[in-house]
Order: C-alpha cells, then structure tokens, then sequence
C-alpha cells in the first residue's frame, strides 16, 4: 500500500473520531462510512480511466480488480463500522431507563360528586346525631395559621335521647323588627334564614385520602374571596353531608358562594396530588351556586363581617 492511501486510511478514521466526539456514536459511524465510501471509489481504476491524484508509479492497478491490500483495507474498514454499531446498540441499551420500553401504570380513575340544595335554619338534628356545618365568616374560613390541621367545620351533636334544633339561644337570637328594617336601608335587600344542605360522594373504586375544594365567596362590595376547604378521607358509598350557613348580619354580606370548577385530591397509596375537576349532582337548584342575602339571626360574635382583614 502506498504512502498516499495509509494517510487516506487514517484520514478516515479520523474523520470517524471527529464526527463521533461531536455528535455521539451514530454521528462517528456516519462520518466514518461516508468518508470510507469516497476513499474507496477513489482507489478503484477502470479500464477508461486516466491517471489521477489517487494513482503513482508504485500503485499498480490490474483493469477493474482490487488488490489484496485494498480488500485488506475495506474489511478493516466494515469491522470498524460493526464495532461501531454494537457499541452503539449497548450503550442505547445501558443509557436507557428501566422502564423505557415498558407503558407507565395506569392512574386509579376518580369520580366524585358535590350536591348541594337550598335549606334553612334552624336544622332539625335527630338525637344521638351529629351534623357538620361550614359558617361562611372571615374568622372561620381563614382559620389559625398558628394552629396546624384545624379544618373549617364545626361539628353540632345532638344529645343522646333528645333531638336538637340548631342554632340554638346559646348561639344567638333572632333580630328584632327594628334591626331587620335597618338591614334593608343598610343592605338594600332582605334577610333570610337561608342554608345550603350539601354531599360530598365518591363513585371510584379509590379511596380519597385528602380532598381540597376552594370556596368562592362574592360580596355586595363587588369583590371575590377564595378560602381552601379540606375534607376528611372519603370512601366510594360513604358520602359526607354538611351545611354551609351564612352567619353575617352586618358589615359586608356574602351575595354568592360558589365552588372552584377543580379540586385537588390525593388518592389512598399514591404520592402525588392530582387536580381533577369537580363535578355537581344534578339537583333543583345549582349544585356550585349558592345565593345568600345576609342572616336574620344574629350570631354571637360572628355577626359582623369584614373580608379584607382577618378577625
């Protein structure tokens, strides 16, 4: 083999380590074939052709046949371009994830539903009964940060043998004619008894280890609110009933509480969270728009309601 085509030979490979360091094995091996291809049809002489850059006096070329050390340097240059494929073939194996090839596990599917209903109070609590109820008051809704895992319900029981109308005296009283008349001139609307009677149910198979909803809370000052309501676990065929009673008298009145079109919910043995949209119970009235117009009972120290800071 002659000077010209050693320097050839390991311009090729060159070429190869160049296009391998700049773009991975693929890139190499692509470099190296093309150039390898062009050294080779380089080398090879047929009978019409002249002399050229790739031929001297001490290359001598018989017609169209390659010579041995041409074939010598072609096999070398297919066992580099199969090593080059194998090592490329393992290391897209070794790079790979375990479970790359594999689909990723399916998610449990959650379904789960809010009902709600108009109502009024008092509520009528059977005895040896407990009822959870959401009072709808700055104070209660923002809850204390300073207190870890206090929710926003409180829970009303009734006695063991005697039922329980509720709210009861202890909780406040009704207004009088007078204070109902300075709520119109103050409020320019009516007051109202007015309740929500509400369920949370699940029809998965899943059980819901924490359920997040927002309250949306619109006021006769033009302004909305949002407050975060946690829920305790929920399992399919165990609904959860609550109320949500607006409490305020005076100060700024609650026009419309409303729910978030998603909720947050992490599902019993999975670690993450997912954001899924909540769904309504298809009731006589709006299960996600509930109308409120202030209370004409009193209660004790949460008749007054301020929502631009915490009481």
């Amino acid at each position: 083999m002659s000077r010209l085509e050693y320097f050839l030979w390991a311009g090729d490979f060159m070429i190869g380590g160049i296009g391998w360091l700049l773009g991975g094995p693929y890139a190499g091996l692509l470099c190296f074939a093309v150039a390898g291809m062009l050294i080779f049809l380089g080398l090879r002489k047929r009978e019409d052709s002249k002399s050229g850059i790739l031929i001297d006096e001490h290359t001598p070329y018989i017609r169209s046949r390659i010579k041995s050390w041409h074939k010598w340097g072609l096999g070398v240059s297919i066992l580099c371009i199969a090593a080059l494929i194998i090592y490329g073939a393992i290391h897209h194996i070794l790079a790979a994830p375990p479970n790359a090839g594999l689909q990723p596990p399916s998610l449990a599917p959650v379904s789960f539903r809010l009902g709600c209903e108009p109502d009024h109070i008092p509520i009528h609590i059977p005895a040896a009964s407990t009822i959870h109820v959401i009072r709808v008051h700055p104070s209660v809704l923002l809850g204390n940060a300073n207190i870890p895992d206090v929710g926003v319900f409180a829970d009303i029981s009734s006695g063991a043998t005697t039922a329980l109308d509720w709210p009861s005296k202890s909780e406040g009283r009704w207004m009088t004619v007078g204070e109902q008349k300075k709520f119109i001139e103050d409020q320019h609307s009516l007051p109202f008894p007015f309740t929500a009677k509400c369920e949370l149910s699940s029809y998965g198979a899943v059980t819901l280890d924490e359920i997040g909803l927002t309250m949306l809370v619109d006021t006769t000052d033009g302004k909305r609110h949002s407050y975060p309501v946690a829920f305790d676990p929920l399992m399919s065929g165990h609904p959860f009933p609550f109320y949500v009673v607006s409490v305020c008298s005076s100060g700024v009145i609650p026009r419309v509480i409303q729910w978030d079109d998603f909720a947050n919910v992490r599902v019993l043995g999975e670690q993450k969270t997912r954001r899924v949209p909540l769904r309504y119970e298809k009731r006589n009235w709006p299960s996600q728009l509930l109308g409120f117009w202030g209370s004409n009972f009193v209660w004790n120290g949460l008749d007054n309601c301020q929502w631009n800071k915490e009481q």
